[in-house]
C-alpha cells in the first residue's frame, strides 16, 4: 500500500493511466450527483480521454478507527464501486495525517517517538479497512513524506500575495485572497481577517519540526491535503470527497489554497460529503468519548453488517446507530449468506424450462437490472438498489418452489451475487458452508422460540404461560453457554455471536 518515493509514484501513475486510457475513450455514463459546491443535483464531469481524478481525505493516525470513520469510508468505497460498475475509470488518492498535535502529544505520553505511533496507527487503520473490505487507493499520501512539496506549495501562496509571516509562523491572508472568492464551498459569518488560518507553524527547537525557508516547524492542517492533491493531479481535480465535518473550514480552506497557489478561479468540479454516523442523535467522535472502534464492531458482526448499514441509507444523510438497526443488518446478512450459499449446480439435462415462468422471471431481471443503472445514476441511491436486488431474491425462491430449478432461476442467482460482490458485499466461501447451515438452524430457532414466546405473552393460564417462558429462557441459556446470545424485543428475537 505505500508509495514511498517520486519515481514509484509516477511509475505506477503511468501504469494506472496506459490501462484505463483504452476504456476512457468511451463516451462516459450521466451520473447525477449532488455536488457540494453547487449545492444541487447535476452530472458528474467523467473526462472522455483521461481517468476521473478523485482525492479523498485521510485518517489522522493518532488512535484506532471508530465504526464514524468506517461508515464514511465504506460509503465511498460503494460509490467507487458504482462507477466502476458503470465503467468509470478513475485514480483515487488518499491522505494520510501522520504528523499532528495529537500524535505528538500522545506519543510523548507514551514514551515512544511519534513516528512510530503514527505508522502502527496506520497499519491500524488499513487492516480495518481491509476487514470491511474497502479498496485501497491508487495512492497514498503521507504528510510525513511530503513536506519538501507542502513548503514548496506554501511559498507559491507567498508568490501570490495571498500568505503572511507572523511570530507564530506563516498564515494565508484571506483578504488578500478576496474575502468574495473565499468560502464559495460553505460558509458561517462574514471572511475578513478573522478567517486567516496557518500554513505553516513554528515549531520550537526541542519540538517535533522540519528545517525549512519558512523556519522549524510543521505545516498546518488544511496545506497538507492541497500540496498532496496538486502534487497528483496537478491545477484541477475532478472530484473531492470527505465527511460533512470537513467541508468547513478544512475543505472551504482547501479550495482557498489551491485556487491561490494554482492562480485558477475554480480548481475542483465536484465535492461529494458524507453524514455523520450518531450514536443518540449525537456525532461519534473521539473527542467526544462516544466511539465503537471498528476491531469491536466486527468481533460481534460479521464485516457485512457495517456494509448493509451503509446501503440502507443515502450516502449524504446522517445514519442513526440504533440496536434494532444493527439486528435487522444482522438477519440481512444472513439472509444473503443462507442465498449465496445455495447449491443450484445440477446437471443441465436436469433443468426444466417452463416458458412462460421463465419469460417472467427474465423480464423481472430486465427491468432489475434496468432500475439498478438508473439508480446508481441518481446520485449513487444505494437503498433502491438494495430493495431491487432482495425482490429479486423473493422472486427466486418463489419460482423455485413453484417449478423447480431452470435456466432462467441460476441467470437470477448470478445476477444477484455479481452485483452484491461487485459493490463489495463478501460472498461466503466453499469453507464456510458447515457454519451458514449452523446459521439456518439458528435463525429457525430463534424464530420458533420468538414464535413461543407470542403464544405464552397470550395464555391466559399462569402455569402453562411460567412454562413457556421457562423453557424460552432454558433455550436461551443453553445457546449462551455456546457463545449465541438472543436478545429479545418487542420486534422479535434475534441472535448474534459473542
Amino acid at each position: 500500500l505505500r508509495v514511498r518515493s517520486r519515481w514509484t509514484r509516477t511509475a505506477q501513475k503511468m501504469v494506472i493511466q496506459s490501462q484505463f486510457l483504452h476504456s476512457a475513450t468511451a463516451s462516459a455514463p450521466s451520473v447525477q450527483v449532488y455536488n457540494s459546491m453547487s449545492k444541487q443535483k447535476e452530472p458528474l464531469q467523467i473526462p472522455v480521454n483521461r481517468p476521473l481524478s478523485w482525492y479523498q481525505c485521510g485518517p489522522t493516525v493518532y488512535d484506532h478507527s471508530h465504526l464514524g470513520h468506517g461508515i464514511c469510508y465504506v460509503r465511498f468505497d460503494l460509490i467507487r464501486r458504482c462507477l466502476e460498475q458503470l465503467g468509470v475509470p478513475l485514480l483515487q488518492a488518499q491522505g494520510v495525517t501522520d504528523i499532528d498535535d495529537k500524535i505528538i502529544a500522545r506519543a510523548a505520553a507514551e514514551k515512544r517517538p511519534w513516528l512510530e505511533l503514527a505508522r502502527e496507527m496506520e497499519d491500524s487503520f488499513w487492516a480495518d479497512m481491509a476487514q470491511l473490505n474497502v479498496l485501497p487507493p491508487h495512492f497514498i499520501m503521507r504528510v510525513s513524506e511530503s513536506i519538501p512539496d507542502i513548503v514548496k506549495y506554501i511559498q507559491r501562496i507567498e508568490d501570490q500575495g495571498h500568505a503572511q509571516t507572523t511570530a507564530q509562523g506563516v498564515v494565508f491572508d484571506v483578504d488578500a485572497f478576496g474575502v468574495k472568492r473565499y468560502g464559495k464551498l460553505h460558509m458561517t459569518g462574514k471572511a475578513d481577517s478573522n478567517w486567516n488560518f496557518a500554513l505553516w507553524k513554528n515549531s520550537a527547537s526541542d519540538d517535533v519540526g522540519f528545517d525549512s525557508p519558512l523556519g522549524y516547524g510543521r505545516p498546518g492542517w488544511h496545506i497538507e491535503c492541497s500540496a498532496m492533491a496538486s502534487k497528483l493531479f496537478g491545477k484541477h481535480l475532478d472530484l473531492h470527497t470527505g465527511g460533512m465535518d470537513l467541508k468547513f473550514p478544512h475543505h472551504t480552506n482547501e479550495i482557498a489554497q489551491c485556487e491561490s497557489a494554482e492562480d485558477v478561479e475554480s480548481w475542483c468540479d465536484c465535492f461529494l460529503h458524507s453524514g455523520h454516523l450518531t450514536l443518540n442523535n449525537v456525532k461519534m467522535s473521539k473527542s467526544l468519548g462516544n466511539t465503537v472502534s471498528i476491531k469491536d464492531f466486527v468481533q460481534q458482526h460479521d464485516p457485512n453488517v457495517l456494509r448493509l448499514l451503509a446501503m440502507t441509507s443515502r450516502y449524504r444523510q446522517p445514519l442513526q446507530l440504533k440496536d434494532a438497526m444493527v439486528s435487522a443488518a444482522d438477519h440481512l446478512n444472513r439472509k444473503l449468506r443462507r442465498f449465496a450459499m445455495l447449491e443450484l449446480v445440477a446437471p443441465h439435462a436436469q433443468l426444466k424450462t417452463n416458458v412462460q415462468a421463465d419469460q417472467a422471471l427474465l423480464d423481472e431481471l430486465y427491468q432489475a437490472s434496468r432500475g439498478i443503472s438508473s439508480a446508481i445514476s441518481d446520485d449513487f441511491n444505494l437503498p433502491v438498489v438494495l430493495d431491487l436486488l432482495l425482490s429479486l431474491i423473493s422472486q427466486f425462491y418463489q419460482h423455485q418452489e413453484a417449478h423447480g430449478q431452470s435456466p432462467a432461476l441460476l441467470q437470477v442467482h448470478r445476477f444477484v451475487l455479481e452485483w452484491l460482490s461487485g459493490l463489495g458485499y463478501q460472498l461466503p466461501s466453499v469453507q464456510s458452508t458447515q457454519s451458514c447451515e449452523s446459521e439456518v438452524v439458528l435463525e429457525a430457532l430463534t424464530d420458533f422460540r420468538s414464535q413461543v414466546r407470542t403464544v405464552a405473552r397470550v395464555t391466559q393460564e399462569r402455569e402453562a404461560k411460567d412454562a413457556l417462558f421457562q423453557a424460552c429462557d432454558s433455550v436461551r441459556d443453553a445457546l449462551e453457554k455456546h457463545g449465541i446470545t438472543l436478545t429479545d424485543s418487542k420486534h422479535g428475537s434475534s441472535w448474534q455471536r459473542h
